[in-house]
């Protein structure tokens, strides 16, 4: 921390983790010269943010002003929400301005054991099943990231035997320079490239989790993914792959069961009918689960019991509740193609109505479209802008029957869903798309859903 002290500092970007990262500078740097940059105007921030600034009164420059004069700073800590490719940004940068982040910063200083946690999808539930299963066990765990609070909020808890469990995002991997003791990566699908110029760029950032890694380290990862298998290839650390295919994997699925190899032996961990998650995409999350509990030293019985007393998190296939004979499901952090398939084959072809469309980031829906098809999917129900492009790639490939619905209401989707979906079968909300086409964010759109499934409004 002596290196910040005397230097003029930037905090770009002043939501959750900028404001976490000025409090944690204030209390670690005597000599503290620190500027704050947000592109949201000052009177919109939230009533956290307005009081730090009110109480410190720090130099703040807000609005569309805000990436301006970058290169008068000797250090910016961004957030990782603006992209590094940002031409100021990188103009600084060539003027000797160092970037760093949180992410960078608390793997420099943290005393205990890191597991990140990072892929495309899965991240924030296996993280948290990780968390689970080692504070169930008596081991002494954090839970961070995305899934929890910033990282700096927990630098001091704990001791160096503590297990620091990291939902960490490429925007969170892109500029680290160390990697975690135990490093998992879940899958790859083409995501963010509003962010990044490219996939490969993408990918580049998320393989920061293991690109620093030693011999000591350990690397756990899909080996159904090719680009991961390539991965693992590239690490020194110590690798333990995971499949749902292949029985060769130190830890895989079979017949309904999930199993762990140690040396020789194989061990049955659990069945998946007892398993409080359903889905292909969920016992690839457990999978990896149970061979970061291991190597942290738990014992299979205590993993299987641990597994059977998980909560799933809210908005993954998440069960709003059974209305006249309809199940409504929210599904809403299904921002890509992807999830929603997972979502859709996790069903096994119950699902009559599908809630999906929203921010358009260039997917093709392709694969998606096939799925509905192959599965029976009844009506669809598309909010723009995606929906129009996956209604259009559903009509290209068959003169089907299903029943579309155009809205940009969640009351008028639910309306709808009541109306039409049959009794006995599913109705699933699960975007395949980002949310803020048409809702603040994936919770908003949880809990309108939420809300007028639950007001009953319409019985069939």
């Amino acid at each position: 921390m002596d290196n910040f002290e005397g230097k003029n500092i930037l905090i770009l970007g002043f939501g959750r983790e900028g404001q976490s990262t000025y409090q944690f500078l204030k209390k670690h740097i005597k000599n503290l010269n620190i500027a704050i940059a947000d592109k949201k105007e000052c009177e919109k921030w939230d009533s956290r943010a307005r009081h730090l600034i009110k109480k410190d009164n720090p130099t703040v420059i807000c609005g569309e002003e805000y990436l301006k004069n970058l290169e008068k700073y000797e250090v910016i800590f961004k957030t990782p929400g603006i992209p590094g490719t940002i031409k100021e940004i990188k103009e600084a940068v060539s003027k000797g301005v160092e970037i760093i982040t949180q992410t960078k910063l608390f793997l420099s200083l943290c005393r205990g054991g890191v597991v990140g946690v990072t892929g495309t999808k899965g991240k924030s539930t296996t993280a948290s099943l990780i968390y689970h299963i080692l504070n169930e066990s008596g081991v002494s765990a954090v839970l961070l990231g995305n899934i929890g609070k910033p990282p700096l909020d927990y630098l001091e808890e704990g001791d160096e035997n503590t297990w620091f469990v990291f939902e960490m995002s490429s925007h969170q991997l892109v500029d680290i320079d160390k990697s975690p003791h135990i490093s998992i990566f879940l899958n790859i699908f083409k995501e963010h490239l509003d962010y990044y110029d490219s996939f490969e760029d993408y990918f580049y950032a998320k393989e920061n989790i293991t690109r620093f890694q030693t011999k000591k380290d350990h690397f756990i990862y899909n080996g159904d993914v090719p680009e991961l298998n390539q991965a693992a290839k590239k690490t020194q650390a110590d690798k333990h792959a995971f499949s749902y295919k292949d029985k060769g994997a130190e830890c895989y699925f079979e017949k309904g069961n999930l199993f762990l190899r140690t040396g020789k032996d194989v061990e049955k961990i659990i069945t998946a009918d007892a398993l409080p998650l359903i889905g292909k995409h969920n016992i690839n999350n457990v999978l990896a689960s149970i061979i970061t509990a291991n190597i942290v030293g738990i014992s299979s019985e205590r993993i299987a019991k641990a597994l059977k007393t998980f909560t799933p998190l809210k908005t993954r296939l998440e069960t709003i509740g059974k209305h006249n004979g309809i199940t409504f499901v929210s599904d809403t952090l299904a921002t890509i193609p992807e999830a929603t398939i997972a979502a859709l084959e996790a069903y096994k072809g119950t699902v009559s109505t599908l809630i999906c469309g929203g921010f358009d980031r260039g997917q093709d829906f392709k694969l998606l479209a096939k799925k509905i098809i192959e599965l029976g999917v009844d009506n669809l129900i598309l909010f723009p802008v995606t929906g129009k492009k996956i209604k259009k790639e559903m009509q290209s490939m068959s003169d089907n029957n299903i029943n579309y619905y155009s809205t940009d209401s969640m009351e008028e989707a639910v309306k709808f869903a009541y109306k039409h979906t049959k009794e006995g079968k599913v109705c699933l909300l699960s975007a395949a798309s980002p949310s803020f086409s048409v809702f603040k964010d994936y919770q908003e759109e949880a809990e309108l859903f939420k809300k007028f499934v639950e007001n009953d409004m319409v019985v069939k």
